[in-house]
């Protein structure tokens, strides 16, 4: 797996057009206040959410029997909740449109309304199989409208593609040697899950 950089800065801000984005973002966080900034503008503490460290029991926790392989990534992307503070799962339509399927924060998974995706604007470099692009996450927490998240400013964020036309965002927190750990298991797990059998 290679991880590359990338200047996530240069995500341009949502446009009105992504009405439905903003909507859908502030029906998840209307429950979940601590997480943004009060009414007078003061900075929150960061929800209960203790990260897991053991990415890799993914694979043996995750049950995927049943599961049909065009709703594989979502599932599995769901199975990462509890080992990243966010992340967010994109579709790529066929006209470059990407649409928010899921996404969570602090261990919670939320899902658009069902043929309600959101359309996300979100300029991303093309997405080689096998390769990580990293990024600092405040200009991606400002496409979600997610910037008075102050604990996840210094974070980095990760994109992959684990399978055609879809993208995984992750966001992650740890310091910079664990945090390439970290995303080279998941990536790993994402992969051997979604693609049983094939290895980087």
């Amino acid at each position: 797996m290679e991880i590359s950089r990338w200047g996530f800065d240069k995500i341009s801000r949502i446009s009105d057009r992504y009405r439905h984005l903003r909507d859908f973002l502030a029906d998840v966080l209307e429950g979940e206040r601590t997480l943004i900034k009060d009414q007078k503008g003061k900075e929150q503490p960061a929800p209960a959410f203790e990260i897991a460290s053991d990415v890799e029991r993914i694979e043996w926790s995750t049950r995927l029997t049943g599961v049909r392989a065009a709703d594989r990534p979502v599932v599995v992307f769901k199975a990462l909740a509890p080992f990243f503070e966010a992340g967010f799962c994109l579709r790529e339509a066929e006209t470059n449109e990407l649409t928010l399927e899921s996404m969570f924060l602090f261990g919670r998974v939320f899902l658009p309304p069902a043929k309600e995706a959101p359309v996300v604007d979100l300029p991303l470099p093309a997405l080689e199989s096998g390769t990580v692009f990293r990024g600092r996450s405040s200009a991606v927490l400002r496409v979600f409208k997610l910037e008075g998240l102050a604990q996840l400013h210094q974070a980095s964020t990760f994109a992959f593609s684990p399978e055609k036309g879809i993208v995984y965002l992750l966001v992650c927190g740890r310091p910079h040697p664990w945090q390439l750990t970290a995303i080279e298991k998941a990536h790993l797990a994402v992969t051997n899950m979604i693609h049983p059998g094939a290895r980087l």
